[in-house]
């Protein structure tokens, strides 16, 4: 990764992992229930939890980037732009439906 790129990625990093989203709307409703230390020990495992996907994405990239060159993975993404798209519908519709109906 370029140097010049780290610095605005931590910063999207953080700003992204400390907005309003599922999980931060859970760790909010835990503190009335179990306290104020639970739910901050939940907070700093989804912050984590974050930052450790967000690496993974980044390593992934750089390896993928590296193996095929910038140029072939853009063209990878722009020829199977559709399907990608479709992918990440479905995933975000499982994730809803997974939010929605009550686990066991």
């Amino acid at each position: 990764m370029p140097r010049q790129v780290i610095l605005p990625f931590l910063i999207y990093s953080f700003i992204t992992s400390i907005t309003p989203g599922p999980a931060n709307l859970c760790s909010l409703s835990t503190a009335p229930h179990y306290g104020k230390a639970t739910a901050l020990r939940q907070w700093r495992g989804i912050a984590t939890g974050f930052f450790l996907d967000a690496m993974a994405a980044v390593l992934v990239n750089r390896l993928l980037g590296s193996l095929l060159g910038g140029a072939a993975l853009q063209r990878f993404f722009v020829k199977y732009q559709k399907t990608v798209d479709i992918i990440m519908a479905i995933s975000l519709a499982l994730c809803a439906v997974n939010l929605v109906i009550p686990h066991g």
